[in-house]
């Protein structure tokens, strides 16, 4: 099964001669794994087993890693079946393993995370969410969890900047982050403090109908305190690529 791709900032980026952006493509997630304070806790490479392998992708997680001093797991699971009952776990350092999902919940438990207690629930695709984050809903306590939708780096492949990707129907002038994402907002800002990088929320419109996705102008958003944006301004893309906010 396939689900969230691309969008029309991935898509614009990818249309450009050079540009210092990454992010995982296709059935994958960088994932950052916080308790219930938004305390990052690890990082998690998730990928379906139908996922092109992107060794650019793997290594900036490895650096984030090492910069920020967490933990480092990847987690490939089959998203061509309904149902799963195991994943492969690799991490850092090792081979990637066969691991039950009941394992899986007791690995998560010592990295510090809260667990729900009983049988571990199994795991199913459907059409709107893949099999591992329907299994990780069910089975993990309460914590955050957000993805990084996209990097910048700087002239060493170092990650400078971590950026929120938003999208909605509302008027440039008048989004505003929804402070029911602050508890996301600020996993990610700990992360981006633990690797000396900044983070920054980028927002365009994304009418239904008729569906159109429009990177041309980015609304920008400095997240530099917890709770907190700053508008920063709405730029072109053009601007917004080369970081003429930063």
């Amino acid at each position: 099964m396939r689900y969230y791709q691309t969008n029309a900032v991935y898509e614009r980026i990818q249309g450009l001669h050079n540009h210092s952006f990454r992010w995982a493509a296709g059935n994958a997630w960088i994932l950052i794994y916080g308790n219930g304070h938004s305390e990052p806790v690890a990082l998690v490479l998730v990928a379906g087993r139908s996922w092109e392998p992107q060794s650019e992708v793997t290594s900036l997680v490895e650096s984030l890693s090492e910069v920020s001093g967490l933990p480092v797991m990847e987690i490939h699971f089959d998203d061509t079946v309904k149902e799963i009952e195991s994943v492969g776990l690799k991490k850092h350092g090792s081979r990637l393993i066969e691991t039950s999902l009941e394992d899986l919940r007791a690995v998560f438990s010592e990295l510090g995370l809260p667990v729900k207690s009983g049988v571990a629930s199994k795991a199913i695709n459907d059409a709107s969410s893949s099999a591992y984050h329907n299994w990780q809903r069910a089975n993990l306590g309460r914590i955050t969890v957000s993805d990084i939708d996209l990097f910048r780096l700087d002239g060493e492949r170092r990650a400078i900047e971590l950026i929120e990707l938003k999208r909605s129907y509302i008027d440039l002038n008048k989004w505003q982050p929804f402070s029911a994402d602050y508890p996301n907002f600020n996993l990610i800002l700990s992360t981006a403090k633990l690797s000396s990088a900044r983070m920054t929320i980028a927002y365009n419109v994304r009418t239904k109908n008729p569906f159109y996705d429009d990177p041309s102008s980015i609304s920008v958003f400095n997240y530099a305190k917890f709770n907190s944006p700053i508008h920063a301004g709405i730029y072109p893309f053009e601007r917004f690529a080369d970081g003429s906010y930063l």
